[in-house]
Order: C-alpha cells, then sequence, then structure tokens
C-alpha cells in the first residue's frame, strides 16, 4: 500500500515537473510579444 502511494506521488512530481516548464515557455512565448523586437528598435536609434 505504501509503495503504490509512493509510486502514484513521484509520477505525478514527475508529471508537474514537466508540465510546469512547458506552461511557462508557452506563457513566455506569447506574453512579452511587444518586447522581442525593443531592444533591436532601441539600437536602430
Amino acid at each position: 500500500m505504501i509503495s503504490e502511494q509512493m509510486w502514484s506521488g513521484m509520477i505525478l512530481l514527475g508529471l508537474v515537473g514537466i508540465a510546469l516548464p512547458t506552461a511557462f515557455r508557452a506563457v513566455e512565448a506569447r506574453l512579452p510579444r511587444w518586447y522581442t523586437g525593443l531592444p533591436t528598435a532601441q539600437r536602430g536609434r
């Protein structure tokens, strides 16, 4: 019984460890679109 809970906890932590960085990467790719061209625009001035 304890080992089943341990394995399910390990699998859950592994899935969370995969899902969180993927979600943050998706948010980071969409959210600051205005920022991606800002350094280039400032250098051109």
